[in-house]
């Protein structure tokens, strides 16, 4: 089997006989007559080779070879070549998801902020656009996860995404950019306690102002026109992004579950705030 040292894993090289493998997330030292083997083995490491083609590069027996794999194995550093998911790969283990186990995963998004979040970042999934609202029926039976961004809170398309997720117990993550704020959340499906539904409520009811007022500004027509950066734009791609890996992976619950997490753009600050589900709740049933 075909085994290979990620480019994002360094080796420094600390005397002849010592040396460091460091990656983002751990360091390994390495000692004795390996670390020179190593170092001259690092180009086909790279890219990918087996015992037998590092025998034939090295110009030693297979036997050692497959001993320094093997003693590579322990440090953590090697994986199977596969088609790299950049910053997934190293991020993954942090997160505590090996991103290979997610890659057959289906994932829909619909963007209504203009990021174009399938060209923006590399993602450990396999990932349709989808235009429109109406166009939801026949792909979300075929997929795992639902993402959602838009820029202004847009409650109207959210109640239509939530009336087509309804019906195939889709799992949603909506993000949005409002004024200086990017919001993530509330990950689950409809009838997850704290929904989307339960949200809106609580959002509405938490300010001093009317609610004909909070509807005109959720639905004024020039925020799509907002000039956020493009760099705005990748931040919030990449914490929706990470919570979809979050999601997908076994065993693991995103920050948004049953919450929504804040980001504000101005200060730099993050909140992660859980949802009080609201008695009642026609969606999630909370008594």
């Amino acid at each position: 089997m075909a085994v290979q040292i990620p480019e994002y894993v360094d080796f420094i090289r600390l005397s002849d006989d010592r040396a460091l493998l460091a990656g983002p997330a751990t360091t390994k030292e390495l000692r004795g007559d390996s670390v020179a083997l190593v170092e001259q083995a690092l180009p086909s490491l790279r890219s990918g080779t087996t015992d037998a083609d590092l025998a034939a590069t090295l110009e030693v027996s297979t036997s050692l070879a497959g001993d320094l794999i093997a003693q590579l194995r322990t440090t953590g550093v090697l994986r199977t070549p596969v088609a790299s998911h950049g910053y997934w790969d190293w991020a993954g283990p942090i997160l505590g998801i090996d991103a290979d186990t997610i890659q057959d995963s289906n994932v829909a998004v619909l963007d209504r902020s203009t990021c174009g979040l399938s060209e923006t970042e590399e993602h450990p999934f396999d990932l349709v656009s989808v235009d429109d609202t109406s166009a939801l029926e026949p792909v979300l039976p075929e997929v795992d996860l639902l993402l959602t961004l838009t820029v202004g809170e847009s409650p109207e398309f959210h109640r239509a995404v939530v009336r087509h997720v309804s019906e195939t117990a889709t799992d949603w993550i909506p993000a949005r950019l409002t004024g200086a704020t990017v919001t993530i959340g509330p990950f689950g499906t409809p009838t997850t306690q704290g929904c989307y539904n339960c949200y809106d409520q609580r959002r509405r009811a938490s300010t001093e102002l009317s609610p004909s007022t909070v509807e005109s500004i959720d639905d004024r027509p020039n925020q799509d026109r907002t000039p956020y950066s493009t760099y705005v734009h990748g931040f919030l791609i990449h914490v929706l992004l990470t919570e979809a890996v979050a999601a997908l992976g076994d065993g693991q619950s995103p920050q948004s579950s049953g919450a929504i997490v804040e980001c504000d753009l101005a200060t730099f600050t993050m909140d992660r705030r859980e949802i009080l589900p609201v008695p009642g709740c026609e969606l999630c049933g909370t008594s």
